[in-house]
């Protein structure tokens, strides 16, 4: 079952990348999922091929400030099985803003 996206977010725009939105997040966990349940979940990617480390990615910022992406992370091409998906972050809640606003169990380790 794909799950619905439970609760509205703000897509992070261009200004705020140039502002330095993502690089003011790091890793914060991960989620093992596809690239069709994170479509249907979140829609279409925001980026796109971001400096050869980074294929696709999708940036969202909650109504309280906490902010996370999703991306793959050095792969050679967008990961169209299950993969363990990067979840990076703004804070030791953005794993649980992804998942609540997702409905993906996330953790901090690929394990």
């Amino acid at each position: 079952m794909i799950p619905a996206n439970l609760h509205p977010l703000a897509v992070v725009g261009p200004a705020e990348y140039a502002s330095g939105f993502p690089s003011a997040t790091s890793l914060a966990g991960y989620c093992k999922t596809t690239y069709k349940i994170l479509v249907a979940t979140l829609g279409l990617p925001h980026n796109h091929d971001i400096d050869g480390k980074v294929n696709v990615e999708w940036a969202f910022k909650c109504a309280d400030g906490t902010a996370f992406h999703v991306y793959d992370w050095k792969e050679p091409s967008i990961p169209s099985e299950e993969y363990w998906w990067h979840i990076g972050g703004n804070s030791a809640s953005s794993l649980k803003a992804f998942s609540r606003h997702t409905g993906l169990p996330a953790t901090r380790d690929r394990s």
